[in-house]
């Protein structure tokens, strides 16, 4: 595998975790800063802001949400220095859901740490804190490069004999399967451009269970031109040149 880079990592520093949906991944990446939050479950919290984070890469939390698709590695020690450059005011604490038995419970299913912040601005400049980001390739995205696909699948049953009056406005905000799943490759791809011009570290995934435990060694990492097409360099590999790479 000439353009995929295998990394072994080593497990001596003090990690967390920070997973979410590939949407907002890419706002996260295009501000270049970890937004804060004020409220908890439609509350409003007692401290300024927040910022979740888990010290397990694969919690509870993220295995039930199928749409968390990227996860951001942070090294805490770099974030905390970070903050005191800036002359941030933090606390970096263990959360746990109410001082009971679920509570306690839950917080060792998903191991949420909180940085619990003074003010509520964004944490900005992601290379000093961030490792490594970690994105799922979902299959539909392998099966429709391999398989290439019409662009839009064929009309079955014809036109109504009485057209529906808003049907074109309704067609023009419907998304198909497919055009979701070439919205994430595009989404996926722009990330990975983003990532390698900033310096960070992008390992794709193909097998959710290697994304969760962000076992790198079965990633792909793609860098320089290769990066500029994340997805299907990865693909072009897997599948030994059935993928053609433009």
């Amino acid at each position: 595998m000439n353009i995929a880079e295998i990394i072994t990592e080593g497990s001596d520093r003090s990690l967390l975790y920070h997973s979410t949906m590939l949407a907002r991944a890419k706002k996260i990446i295009d501000s270049d800063g970890l937004k804060s939050s004020s409220s908890d479950g439609g509350n409003e919290i007692k401290k300024d802001s927040y910022i979740s984070f888990s010290r397990d890469s694969g919690g509870q939390y993220v295995k039930v949400q199928h749409n968390m698709m990227v996860t951001f590695e942070i090294d805490e020690e770099k974030l905390r220095r970070h903050l005191i450059n800036q002359n941030r005011i933090f606390v970096i604490d263990p959360h746990v859901y109410g001082d009971t038995d679920q509570g306690r419970k839950n917080y060792r299913r998903e191991a949420e740490t909180r940085l619990n912040l003074r003010g509520k601005e964004p944490v900005t400049d992601l290379k000093k804190f961030v490792r490594a980001v970690h994105i799922f390739v979902p299959k539909d995205i392998k099966d429709r490069a391999v398989v290439p696909q019409a662009e839009k699948p064929p009309v079955v049953g014809g036109l109504p004999s009485e057209p529906d009056p808003d049907w074109e406005q309704k067609l023009a905000g419907f998304k198909s399967p497919l055009d979701v799943s070439k919205e994430n490759e595009d989404a996926i791809n722009d990330m990975a451009r983003k990532l390698e011009q900033k310096g960070i570290r992008a390992h794709l995934y193909l097998d959710r269970n290697d994304f969760l435990r962000t076992n790198v060694h079965k990633s792909f990492r793609l860098k320089g031109k290769f990066a500029m097409n994340a997805v299907k360099a990865m693909l072009a590999v897997l599948t030994k040149g059935k993928v053609k790479l433009k």
